[in-house]
């Protein structure tokens, strides 16, 4: 059994961008950022005990674009792929997920993100749900503003 989603990422400028109450529009955002990488943690393999998921960084390339309060951005950046049969107890800790992203606008630094999966013990062949990546929007504030980076929530049946 295998099936493959893909991972993306959505920047929307958050109102922080306006100058002040009742003030003009800010001029647009110039944003360049890639994804760096895309992991999971100790407990995702092939060995004994480990949730067999592949975690593949698929656009790296960097990204350009602008943005005005209010608008948003969406690139696929990667793709999880869970090749298990059956998810044991023994498969269903380490199961951490990181995301990392570069920027060199707005700002300058890296954006190191993860969060918890969540795997179901019993067969995967079987209509319930079997892993589940649930990603919390991060707010990004750099000087003039914020933006809200969010990446898409994986629930694999």
């Amino acid at each position: 059994m295998s099936s493959t989603f893909r991972i993306a990422g959505a920047f929307t400028l958050a109102a922080a961008c306006f100058a002040s109450p009742g003030a003009a529009m800010a001029a647009p955002v110039n944003f360049d950022v890639r994804a760096e990488s895309f992991f999971g943690g100790s407990g995702f393999g092939t060995g004994s005990g480990d949730l067999d998921a592949v975690f593949s960084l698929t656009n790296s390339s960097e990204q350009y674009f602008n943005l005005t309060n209010g608008q948003q951005y969406t690139w696929s950046f990667g793709t999880v792929r869970l090749r298990e049969d059956d998810i044991s107890s023994s498969e269903t800790g380490s199961l951490s997920v990181t995301a990392v992203f570069d920027f060199d606008q707005p700002g300058n630094g890296d954006i190191d993100w993860s969060t918890q999966a969540t795997a179901v013990i019993g067969s995967v062949t079987d209509s319930g749900t079997d892993l589940t990546i649930d990603w919390n929007p991060v707010t990004v504030y750099f000087n003039g503003g914020s933006f809200l980076l969010s990446l898409n929530d994986l629930v694999f049946t």
